[in-house]
């Protein structure tokens, strides 16, 4: 068993190094090379400078999304990790109720981050949006 895994694995590595090759990858560096790419991304914002400058509020706006993204997913986990404990108690009352607890917690948590989320959307689309215009 332990040989066929190596085995595999090796093969796996060794096609592993053809692969840029295999997908014309070498056509992307010479086409970006060539400002190709920087030549659609002028066609698509409409700007020679490439991506279009974002303002204040859109990165504020940005980062708040991205860092309840990040709680959203710790949520989850936690739930996943509350859930497996319920499951392993082994009819422990103590544990039982440490475990639902914590499901409790978790599940209130993210119900807290989906809030925040969709007022943070509603504030910088809706919003931000009509008072800048």
């Amino acid at each position: 068993m332990f040989k066929a895994k190596t085995f595999f694995m090796s093969i796996l590595l060794i096609s592993s190094m053809f692969a840029p090759t295999l997908v014309g990858a070498n056509a992307w560096t010479n086409r970006a090379s060539q400002g190709g790419l920087g030549e659609i991304g002028s066609q698509a914002y409409g700007e020679a400078g490439g991506a279009p400058q974002k303002n204040l509020q859109s990165i504020v706006a940005s980062v708040i999304k991205v860092f309840l993204s990040l709680l959203g997913i710790i949520f989850v986990v936690l739930l996943i990790f509350a859930g497996f404990k319920y499951m392993t108690s082994a009819g422990d009352e103590e544990k039982i109720k440490e475990a639902v607890s914590q499901i409790r917690n978790s599940i209130i948590g993210i119900l807290i981050v989906v809030a925040a989320y969709s007022i943070t959307y509603f504030v910088t689309v809706k919003v931000v949006n009509n008072i800048v215009r």
